[in-house]
C-alpha cells in the first residue's frame, strides 16, 4: 500500500541532474546535466507511488503501513522528512553545483531546500482536507486515507448503541445521530452541536458517552472551555488531534459563550499556524461535543445545539467496556454508520419543525432507524430554550420593561407597538437590578453599555425595533424626543434628548411564555413596580 519496493534493485533513481558522456581528446568523460524541477519531481512521484500531495491542512504528506497493517498519514514537514522518505524507496543522487544544459549553459543544481519548497508550493494533486475515515457522501476536494471498511452488518452497532445509558428512548435516537454526524459528507459548518446532559447530575456518564461517540471516529480532540478559541486552534494545530472528526468541551461551568466559538461552529474553514508548515486550514467537517451538569449558553449557540439528556446513574464499568470494544470493533462501527447514511429516508422533518439545521436533518436525522423524524425534530427545538441562558436574561429585561410601561399607563388601547425612549430604559434596567453602572465610567458611557446589553438581546428577538423619522433633506435617522429626569417623554423644553425604540407587545409575550405558564404570562403583564 505504501510502494515500498520488496527488492531494493527495483527502486527509481531519482537525481537533480542527469548525466551524459562524451569524448573530448579521445577520452571518455562524463558531463553533469542541467535537470528541471518538474521532472525531478515526476522521478519521485514515480519512486514513491504518486506521493508526496499537497494539502491546505497537513502540507505535504504520503500514506505509510504501520507495523499494524493499517496505512497512516506520513506528514513530510521539512526537507529532512521528504528525502527520508525518499532513501527509504528510492535511489537517491543529489549534487550540488553547476552543471550544464543541453544547449551548453552553465546553470546551478536546484538544492535539498529549493526542491522542497517547490513541492510545498507546486506539488499536485492537492486538496483542501484529509481524511483517515470515508464520509458519506465523499468530500470534494479531500483525500481519504485508503481504509478496507468490512461488510455492514448493523450488529456491533446495534450492540453499542443498546449499551448506552440515554435518559429516553428518543435521547437513545439522538445520541445514534451523534454518532451518525461525523460520518456525514454534508457542508462545511452544516453539523449542529451536541450538548450532553442529565437531569440526574454527576456520575451519569455525559462526558464517557461523548468520548464513547467520539472514539469510534479516531478519537476527540479535548478542548479547554475557558480558554479563547484563538489559543485553542493553535494547539490543535500543533498536535496529532489537528484532524480530528470530534472536539469536546468537557464538564462546563457556568455559561458558554463567545462570538468566536460561536462563528467556528459554522465556519467554512477552521484556520491556524502549524510549525514547519504554516498558515493551514481544513474544511470543517468537526462535530463540537460538549458536557455539562446544567447547559447555559448564549442564545446563538443554544440555537446551534441538540441536546442529549444521559439517564440515572447505572452499575458496571461502561468506561473499559466500550473502549475495548471500540478498538476492537471500529471499522465494523463505522461501516455500520456509513450504511445508515446511504439509505434512502423514509420520511424527511417536516416544514413544520426545520430549523437551520435543515441538510442535517434530511441527510441525517431523517435517516435515525425506527424513529419519527418529526417528533425528535420537536423535541430537539423544545429542549433549546431551557438551555438559553440569554433567553432567561432576556426574560427578566422584558419583564420589567413592561411592568413599567404598564405602570404609567403607556400602552393606549392595547396596541401592539408602544413608544419607549433608551433613557427610561437604563432607568428601568437599574431599577430592576437588571444593570448596574460602573462608578470609573461617566454616565453616558454606562447609559451606552446598558443600552448595547439591552438591543443584544431584545433586537434579534423583535421585542425592541428601531424607530425613524425622516428629516427634511429626505434621510432617515432614529427618532428622537425630549425626556423628564426619569427618562419618560415630556412635552416641557428640557435640554435632555434620548432615541425612541419601539415596544412590540406580541413578540414581549413570546419571550415571558418561553419561561411562563400562560396564567402566569397574564400576571406577569399587569403587575407592578413598586413605586
Amino acid at each position: 500500500m505504501d510502494n515500498r519496493p520488496v527488492d531494493p534493485r527495483d527502486r527509481v533513481l531519482v537525481s537533480n541532474v542527469s548525466t551524459k558522456v562524451v569524448m573530448e581528446n579521445g577520452r571518455r568523460k562524463v558531463v553533469t546535466l542541467y535537470k528541471p524541477v518538474d521532472e525531478i519531481a515526476f522521478e519521485m512521484s514515480e519512486a514513491l507511488g504518486g506521493y508526496p500531495r499537497r494539502s491546505t491542512a497537513t502540507g505535504v504528506f504520503a500514506i505509510k503501513e504501520t507495523k499494524k497493517e493499517r496505512v497512516e498519514l506520513w506528514s513530510i514537514l521539512d526537507t529532512n522528512d521528504l528525502f527520508a522518505l525518499l532513501h527509504d524507496r528510492a535511489i537517491v543522487r543529489w549534487v550540488r553545483g553547476e552543471c550544464e544544459t543541453i544547449q551548453g549553459d552553465t546553470l546551478s543544481a536546484i538544492t535539498k531546500t529549493e526542491f522542497f519548497r517547490w513541492v510545498k508550493d507546486n506539488m499536485e494533486p492537492s486538496y483542501d482536507g484529509v481524511s483517515e475515515y470515508p464520509h458519506v457522501p465523499p468530500r470534494r476536494s479531500t483525500f481519504y486515507i485508503p481504509t478496507e471498511l468490512p461488510e455492514p452488518t448493523g450488529e456491533c452497532l446495534n450492540e453499542f448503541v443498546n449499551a448506552l445509558n440515554p435518559a429516553t428512548e428518543n435521547d437513545r435516537k439522538l445520541m445514534l445521530a451523534a454518532m451518525m454526524t461525523p460520518g456525514w459528507g454534508g457542508a462545511s459548518g452544516a453539523r449542529p452541536m451536541f450538548v450532553f446532559t442529565s437531569d440526574y447530575g454527576q456520575g451519569s456518564g455525559k462526558t464517557e458517552t461523548a468520548k464513547a461517540i467520539g472514539r469510534i471516529w479516531g478519537g476527540s480532540a479535548t478542548l479547554d472551555y475557558e480558554d479563547n478559541w484563538q489559543n485553542i486552534s493553535k494547539r490543535i494545530m500543533s498536535s496529532d488531534d489537528w484532524l480530528s472528526r470530534v472536539f469536546l468541551f468537557d464538564n462546563i461551568k457556568g455559561k458558554f459563550s463567545g462570538s468566536a466559538i460561536e462563528a467556528a461552529v459554522t465556519s467554512e474553514f477552521l484556520t491556524g499556524h502549524k510549525m514547519f508548515v504554516g498558515t493551514v486550514k481544513r474544511p470543517n467537517d468537526a462535530t463540537f461535543m460538549l458536557t455539562f451538569n446544567l447547559p447555559e449558553m448564549s442564545r446563538d449557540l443554544a440555537q446551534r445545539a441538540v441536546i442529549v439528556k444521559v439517564g440515572k446513574p447505572l452499575a458496571g464499568d461502561f468506561v473499559e467496556w466500550a473502549c475495548q470494544f471500540v478498538e476492537e470493533h471500529r471499522l465494523q462501527l463505522i461501516s455500520d454508520i456509513l450504511h445508515l447514511l446511504k439509505q434512502t429516508a423514509k420520511k424527511v422533518v417536516s416544514a413544520k419543525f426545520a430549523d437551520r439545521w435543515r441538510a442535517w436533518q434530511r441527510d441525517v436525522l431523517s435517516k435515525v432507524p425506527n424513529c419519527d423524524v418529526d417528533e425528535l425534530a420537536a423535541e430537539i427545538i423544545e429542549r433549546r430554550p431551557g438551555a438559553d441562558a440569554d433567553a432567561e436574561e432576556a426574560s427578566s429585561i422584558v419583564q420589567a420593561i413592561s411592568d413599567h410601561l404598564i405602570l404609567y399607563s403607556r400602552r393606549k388601547d392595547s396596541e401592539d407597538i408602544t413608544e419607549v425612549t433608551g433613557a427610561e430604559i437604563v432607568k428601568v434596567m437599574e431599577a430592576s437590578g437588571n444593570w448596574r453602572a460602573n462608578d470609573s465610567f461617566s454616565a453616558s458611557a454606562n447609559s451606552r453599555k446598558c443600552m448595547s446589553i439591552v438591543k443584544g438581546k431584545l433586537l434579534g428577538r423583535g421585542v425592541l425595533m428601531p424607530i425613524e423619522t425622516e428629516g427634511k433633506d429626505g434621510q432617515k435617522r432614529p427618532k428622537k424626543v425630549r425626556v423628564n429626569e426619569e427618562g419618560r417623554p415630556s412635552g416641557s423644553r428640557s435640554t435632555t434628548q434620548s432615541i425612541v425604540f419601539g415596544w412590540v407587545w406580541d413578540k414581549a409575550e413570546e419571550v415571558l411564555g418561553s419561561f411562563s405558564s400562560p396564567e402566569d404570562l397574564e400576571d406577569a403583564l399587569t403587575n407592578d413596580l413598586p413605586i
